[in-house]
């Protein structure tokens, strides 16, 4: 997405909230692709996908949906769903012990 892209993020059924454009290196994929040699070792380049936002509200332990809306500077609306699982500190814990 551009400067002009408008993204917002909602969980759930709670009120969808905006998503700011952060340059940033994509860590994740940094280092994937140091793996994989396709990047000069050591050298981290920002991307321009990354979108940044913050969620107000705790989410109970279990599964959630998050939905993302963009509007690119063309006009052009995008969407995206995912499922993501939330787990309960208590049950991290136990599984550690």
């Amino acid at each position: 997405g551009g400067e002009k892209s408008i993204v917002t993020c909602q969980v759930d059924n709670n009120e969808p909230f905006l998503l700011a454009k952060e340059d940033k290196t994509d860590t994740f994929a940094f280092k994937s692709y140091e793996k994989a040699n396709l990047f000069i070792s050591g050298i981290e380049t920002p991307s321009t996908h990354i979108w940044t936002g913050t969620f107000k509200d705790k989410l109970s332990p279990g599964i959630h949906k998050i939905s993302i809306n963009a509007v690119d500077e063309y006009g052009t609306e995008h969407h995206d769903i995912a499922l993501f699982e939330v787990v309960d500190d208590q049950m991290e814990k136990k599984a550690g012990d």
